[in-house]
């Protein structure tokens, strides 16, 4: 994966933004939430939702491609968040971790 920057055409393309935060796109289920300037101390936070693998398996997967690299220049807490669902016994396991 390609670092995404504010001057990179695919970032401006996947933007979205609400008052309190923006968020991109990194792939159909890898999610980055951005708090604009004026939401306070609230964290960035990056999503990761994996079907039938662990919230381990997820967290690792964040780490490993480097999702963080595309809030580079973020100088504020990051929390990586990692959801998993089981198909099999309808249950979900959710990890968080932060990043200072």
């Amino acid at each position: 994966m390609g670092h995404l920057n504010r001057s990179n055409e695919s970032w401006n393309n996947s933007i979205h933004s609400t008052k309190a935060i923006a968020w991109v796109n990194f792939l159909p289920k890898d999610i980055a939430l951005i708090p604009r300037a004026n939401a306070g101390k609230r964290p960035a936070m990056i999503i990761e939702l994996k079907y039938d693998k662990s919230a381990d398996t997820a967290i690792r997967q964040i780490k490993e491609k480097r999702y963080t690299g595309a809030l580079q220049g973020y100088d504020k807490e990051i929390l990586l968040v990692a959801v998993s669902y089981d198909k099999e016994t309808k249950h979900h396991e959710c990890v968080i971790e932060s990043l200072q």
